[in-house]
């Protein structure tokens, strides 16, 4: 098991199909060759890892943004019975969760610096007094 950070590769493969719960996602094939360690990208052993993007409910839209953020423009080729996602195979910085599901610890793979995160709405004016009141009393 890789250890949680950030890390780069290169996509081999993207696939799009239907996880388990017969949800729409994309299945993003990675070649990982480096580790961040204090700002600056080592070398480490290849190793294949999978990047899942769910089109369910709420996560489409951040889904859509991370492929987007690779270079997705919502082209595919035919590949027999697969769905081949068009993506420029460059140099991708990914993140390396662990998640514990069922007493079970797994890696959880994900797109890094995609421009999300942020969520929710912008704060108003009411919203930035309320806040800025914490400081003058």
């Amino acid at each position: 098991m890789q250890q949680p950070g950030t890390y780069s590769g290169t996509l081999t493969r993207a696939t799009l199909g239907k996880a388990s719960n017969d949800s729409l996602q994309a299945v993003l094939r990675y070649n990982i060759t480096h580790v961040e360690v204090d700002g600056a990208w080592q070398e480490i052993e290849p190793l294949d890892r999978t990047v899942f993007l769910s089109f369910n409910g709420k996560a489409k839209d951040y889904s859509k943004k991370k492929l987007e953020a690779i270079g997705f423009e919502g082209k595919f080729e035919q590949d027999g019975d697969q769905q081949l996602m068009v993506i420029p195979a460059n140099p991708t910085s990914l993140t390396c969760k662990h998640d514990t599901w069922n007493g079970e610890t797994k890696e959880r793979w994900d797109i890094a610096n995609w421009g999300g995160g942020g969520g929710g709405k912008p704060a108003d004016d009411a919203d930035l007094m309320t806040f800025q009141a914490l400081w003058n009393n």
